[in-house]
């Protein structure tokens, strides 16, 4: 029998957050059917105990080695028995039944392929960079060279990242893959996720595929749920070691995009901004502000 919605959920040791987001699901999620796919990414921190400890009725997949993320996903999509996806990161949790709500507009928007909701912090600020528009030479120059920032109202100087919502509902290049409902027969026509990406981009460069297909790719500004960003990254170094990434392989998905030429003058862009960013930075720490009176 076809239920209404998989929820996929990959998990790399976060055990106490993945919990949080699994009782979440089981509280919230009322207008649909559906199921939970826990693809746990060979955790270390007794991840999958947990699981088949407290969640009995959860579908369980180990990996033997850590996949990434859209290799994981594509995994728990496989055997997935709805007639949609719900992408839904370990580190994120549902605060009302964003998932029903998700569906309902895919069920009477046919044109759409896949929706997002609004994506908060803790603290329940609007988080950045979960949706916007697809890189072109003109946007990657503009978030590189700051101008996308020192003109946020300006359309001509535009980035990839759309942070202002004049409607509800918005037609975009990329929704995050933090949350996102999908179509499942759209997700396997184009192939799932790259498993060339193994983390960051990939939710980029699956809706650009998407996209190319001709089908539209939604933001909703409500229906928000909550996300602790990088609660798999819980070092220094993990953080810098996901910021390269992020970098490599969002240049991989460029590759995909631009010919060689054009890959040239898009590297030679991203290196400027990376070392206008580096000394931005040295000279806000060297010129610290200088407090003239004593309060």
């Amino acid at each position: 029998m076809l239920i209404d919605v998989s929820i996929i959920i990959v998990n790399y040791n976060t055990k106490h957050l993945l919990k949080k987001c699994i009782d979440s699901i089981k509280l919230h999620v009322k207008g649909v059917t559906y199921e939970i796919i826990v693809v746990d990414n060979a955790s270390q921190d007794s991840s999958s105990d947990m699981v088949l400890s407290l969640f009995p009725e959860v579908r369980l997949i180990q990996n033997k080695t850590n996949a990434g993320f859209g290799s994981a996903n594509n995994i728990g999509v496989r055997p997935a028995g709805g007639k949609y996806i719900f992408l839904f990161n370990s580190d994120a949790v549902l605060i009302s039944d964003t998932v029903s709500s998700l569906f309902n507009f895919l069920e009477t928007n046919h044109q759409c392929a896949m929706a997002g909701p609004r994506v908060l912090l803790p603290d329940m600020s609007r988080q950045s960079r979960i949706c916007g528009d697809l890189p072109t030479m003109i946007k990657i120059f503009n978030d590189s060279m700051f101008l996308s920032s020192l003109f946020p109202h300006i359309s001509f100087f535009s980035g990839i990242n759309t942070e202002n919502f004049s409607t509800k509902v918005t037609s975009l290049g990329w929704i995050s893959g933090v949350c996102m409902l999908i179509r499942k027969n759209v997700f396997e026509s184009v192939g799932g996720f790259d498993e060339n990406i193994f983390l960051y981009s990939e939710d980029m460069d699956l809706c650009r595929r998407i996209k190319d297909k001709g089908w539209e790719i939604i933001h909703i500004d409500d229906f928000p749920i909550v996300h602790k960003c990088g609660g798999s990254a819980k070092t220094d170094a993990a953080i810098i070691r996901n910021s390269l990434l992020q970098q490599k392989y969002f240049l991989r998905m460029l590759a995909d995009m631009f010919g060689p030429f054009q890959m040239v003058l898009i590297r030679a862009i991203i290196f400027k901004g990376l070392v206008l960013r580096v000394l931005t930075g040295a000279a806000m720490k060297f010129f610290k502000p200088v407090k003239l009176f004593k309060p």
